[in-house]
């Protein structure tokens, strides 16, 4: 285990349509329900995230402590003052900046202070997993000392070709450069033997397949893992590694 952590905040509205101003209005309010309910020290965790508006984040480095403080609990937006025209309008390109950090950066439904921070790779050394009220980082093959701890912002990339695997980065706006997209020669290889992992990904969903199968695929991805000086720690391959009487019976 790398990583423990608790959400800053949790996405509980319905997914944004930009036709439907109502639910953008619902995402806003609840995005400042729970804003207003951090500490000081948790909101400072959450702008550090990059992705604020260039204007705010000016707005902000002129603010002294005490009025970003007042800006912070958006007191025209949530009426809790007379309407003053100027004040809302910072409050509300505030807001919006919230909302982009959060959109950019959760996982899943939920955006953390750490867990948020971790850059990307195609074939990481570690997942991400949600256990009860916590986010959970756990690395799932051996890591070097100073090797930096990845994770996949698409999830499993079985099945996914490099131009397919940047088209779903894009929304994040950065050019995957990992290991597999950078060898061009990896990943022609593992595209000719896709077909075995994609059929994987399906026959572990279904009970009673054909051990001999996930057997020779268990190792063809401990082999690949080889012959880049890693060890596989995905469960297939430990369950396989930790019986091998499986892989002799067949």
């Amino acid at each position: 285990m790398v990583l423990t952590e608790r959400p800053l905040l949790i996405q509980r509205w319905e997914p944004l349509d930009d036709k439907d101003m109502d639910k953008q209005k619902q995402a806003y309010r609840m995005l400042l329900d729970q804003w207003t309910t951090l500490s000081a020290e948790k909101q400072e965790k959450m702008l550090s995230l990059s992705g604020m508006d260039d204007d705010v984040r000016r707005l902000l480095a002129v603010l002294n402590e005490q009025e970003k403080k007042r800006l912070f609990q958006f007191p025209n937006l949530r009426g809790a003052v007379k309407t003053d025209e100027r004040q809302t309008r910072l409050e509300a390109y505030l807001l919006r900046s919230l909302l982009t950090i959060f959109m950019k950066y959760k996982w899943g439904k939920e955006l953390y202070g750490d867990i948020s921070r971790f850059n990307h790779e195609c074939e990481p050394n570690a997942e991400y997993f949600r256990h009860g009220e916590f986010g959970l980082v756990q690395v799932n093959r051996d890591i070097k000392s100073g090797e930096e701890i990845t994770l996949s912002y698409i999830g499993e990339v079985d099945g996914f070709d490099r131009v397919q695997r940047r088209k779903e980065l894009k929304k994040w706006g950065f050019t995957c450069g990992c290991y597999l997209c950078n060898n061009e020669g990896y990943d022609k290889k593992l595209n000719k033997r896709m077909g075995r992992a994609k059929v994987l990904v399906l026959l572990q969903q279904r009970p009673g397949v054909d051990s001999k199968l996930l057997a020779n695929v268990a190792l063809w991805r401990i082999e690949n893992m080889k012959e880049r000086g890693r060890t596989c720690g995905k469960g297939l391959c430990n369950q396989y590694v930790e019986h091998p009487i499986l892989i002799l019976r067949h």
